[in-house]
């Protein structure tokens, strides 16, 4: 069973994340990372690192947050147009050794093409 971060505020800390994962004590609970989902609580490479190896599948998404707004908030957008630091997330992915799924969540403005292009520019860490 993977766990994922969804946007209702329940871990809005790396830390509380993987605790609760850990929690379980169990090789069949695991986490589902969505990268756009808790953009405005932390940046993504410090949710990878916390997780460790508890991420075994990634939702590749992105979120811009607004400079202007005190509490974080901002939107979804197309990945590699936001917030995220790719390049930077890319090697907490490395330093982590993950080597799971990763799947494109939203985009939908972008053809499959572009999509594609973007995420293989995510894994070669561009």
């Amino acid at each position: 069973m993977a766990l994922e971060n969804v946007t209702n505020h329940l871990w809005v800390k790396p830390d509380l994340f993987s605790h609760f994962v850990r929690s379980f004590q169990s090789p069949w609970v695991k986490a589902y990372f969505d990268i756009g989902n808790h953009v405005r609580f932390a940046p993504p490479e410090q949710w990878i690192l916390a997780l460790g190896d508890q991420t075994v599948r990634i939702h590749v998404k992105d979120y811009k947050l607004d400079p202007a707004d005190p509490n974080g908030m901002g939107q979804g957008v197309n990945i590699r147009e936001g917030s995220v630091r790719w390049p930077v997330l890319r090697q907490a992915l490395e330093s982590v050794n993950f080597n799971g799924w990763m799947t494109i969540e939203g985009s939908g403005s972008l053809s499959m093409a572009e999509r594609s292009q973007r995420l293989d520019q995510i894994i070669a860490g561009v």
